[in-house]
């Protein structure tokens, strides 16, 4: 392979003000060296700098939530006779007699205020449910203030 005066050309690649600016460079250096001035720069740098260090605040993702709302009174557990002493009792609906369904009804029964408030279901025919609603809701209870009472109660039902 024979090299031909193509191959490199100094001034196509950089230019005449490329080499320019390179010789003035390597001049600065070289005079920086002898004058002292590189000496000074090092002093300069050598010296102790104060930084501070400062954080940046961000902002929060997302709105804190509200406060919970106060936990309403805790209900107390009674015997249901005490605190309603006259008790309504429940009817015996038709379609249990005719279906020949019975069974033991378990209902727990929130009272505020000498009144019956909820009638919940623990077990027992759903068959039954609506007569015990019915009837514990007429039941005159007595109850002291805003306090809640818990009771719960049994019907047993038998199809002679």
């Amino acid at each position: 392979m024979k090299r031909s005066r193509k191959d490199f050309n100094p001034q196509s690649r950089f230019g005449p003000v490329g080499i320019a600016v390179m010789v003035l460079f390597h001049v600065g250096v070289g005079y920086a060296l002898v004058s002292g001035l590189a000496r000074q720069t090092v002093e300069l740098i050598k010296k102790p700098m104060d930084a501070t260090i400062i954080s940046e605040i961000k902002p929060p993702a997302a709105p804190p939530a509200p406060p919970a709302p106060p936990a309403p009174p805790k209900a107390t557990s009674t015997d249901i006779a005490v605190a309603c002493p006259r008790q309504v009792k429940p009817e015996m609906p038709r379609k249990a007699l005719d279906e020949g369904i019975g069974g033991v009804v378990k209902a727990e029964v929130r009272i505020k205020g000498g009144h019956v408030q909820e009638v919940r279901f623990l077990s027992g025919p759903r068959v039954y449910h609506s007569a015990v609603r019915a009837a514990v809701m007429r039941y005159e209870c007595q109850t002291t203030g805003d306090a809640e009472v818990l009771a719960t109660q049994e019907f047993v039902f038998r199809i002679e």
